[in-house]
């Protein structure tokens, strides 16, 4: 029997506005690209005030605050998660919460329901929550 590489499922609920979340979220997104460039399966479900960070950037918007010791924002992690392929997921009904719409996302967010994040999850090895 040939052994299949684990799939994550990484849930975000936290805003990254907050400093102390950001920085929990910024960890869990580099342990997902880490995992996805280690060739892992990684699903991502962003919950509850985490959709914020797959938000189109405005224009108006100032520069996120970046710590030296940080080298990548939210928005820039996720996007590179995207780009390597993560599936990226957003909560439809957590869209709404925050006031925001489908066409506010980012492109590559799929936007479900939450009980289809609920079977997907289970369809995975290991689940971690930041």
């Amino acid at each position: 029997m040939k052994n299949f590489p684990p799939k994550y499922y990484i849930v975000f609920t936290d805003s990254p506005d907050n400093a102390i979340h950001r920085n929990k979220t910024i960890g869990g997104l580099r342990i997902a690209l880490t995992l996805l460039m280690e060739e892992f399966d990684v699903n991502i479900l962003l919950l509850q005030e985490s959709v914020t960070i797959a938000k189109k950037p405005d224009g108006n918007t100032p520069e996120n605050e970046v710590n030296d010791e940080i080298n990548f924002t939210p928005e820039e992690l996720l996007d590179g998660l995207i780009s390597f392929g993560a599936n990226v997921m957003s909560c439809k009904s957590s869209l709404t919460m925050v006031g925001m719409k489908p066409e506010d996302l980012v492109e590559g967010i799929e936007i479900v329901s939450l009980h289809t994040a609920l079977v997907r999850m289970s369809e995975c090895n290991n689940t971690l929550t930041f």
